[in-house]
């Protein structure tokens, strides 16, 4: 499974990596963990791991303590290589990015904070700002891949949207708050679109069933997306 992992990886040219499980989480119903994810990358500094014709090495990981030692932000950096390039070629550098919290905290202004803002989304703008000019998509995954990468996906695309409305008007940096979601609702209704979130929800559900899966990740987006 990781080999075609870390080949989709390459064929898409993909830079940035969120995952927001962490490898084993507990069932509360049997009160024993559970495999979510396997640890499908090197785990030590400078390991070179080889996934089929791709080699995979780790440079470094950063570790960013949220507030507990099960609630944590991993940064790391890696590097993948194809071994029929030709001599010479770069590696190309991926951002990898771990959010270790989601499954202890109910959906709120603390969990808002680690998802949308501080150092995950520093690190994702960070990692889109120095990507190849070239587009190529963001790999966002979770234990199902599509309760919390469902709500992930949409609060990261309706809030680039918005931004995006903010910047054709413009008017970047000199309306509040309030005024840039009334525009955006403005704007979205004079395309026939009532509920941004809705749509992109809607869109999300015809190529991955249950993207955004529960009622309380549903509202978790709209609260997101307006704090």
């Amino acid at each position: 499974m990781a080999v075609d992992f870390w080949k989709v990886v390459w064929e898409q040219r993909s830079r940035i990596i969120a995952m927001l499980t962490r490898e084993e989480e507990m069932n509360r119903s049997l009160s024993l963990p559970q495999t979510k994810c396997h640890c499908y990358w090197p785990s030590t500094p400078y390991q070179t791991t080889a996934y089929g014709p791709l080699k995979v090495t780790l440079l470094t990981e950063t570790r960013l303590t949220v507030s507990s030692s099960e609630d944590v932000i991993i940064i790391r950096q890696l590097t993948i290589s194809h071994t029929s390039s030709p001599a010479g070629t770069s590696a190309r550098i991926i951002t990898h990015l771990q959010y270790t919290g989601w499954c202890l905290i109910t959906p709120s202004d603390a969990l808002r904070e680690r998802v949308c803002g501080g150092p995950a989304r520093e690190g994702i703008d960070a990692a889109t700002a120095a990507k190849d000019t070239e587009v190529s998509p963001m790999i966002v995954h979770c234990s199902a891949g599509c309760g919390r990468s469902g709500a992930f996906c949409t609060i990261d695309t309706v809030m680039r949207k918005m931004a995006g409305l903010d910047r054709l008007d413009g008017g970047e940096g000199t309306k509040t708050d309030d005024e840039e979601q009334e525009e955006a609702r403005r704007a979205t209704e004079a395309e026939g679109v009532v509920d941004l979130l809705y749509e992109t929800v809607e869109r999300f559900r015809e190529q991955r069933v249950s993207m955004v899966q529960t009622l309380r990740q549903y509202v978790f987006c709209y609260e997101a997306v307006m704090w």
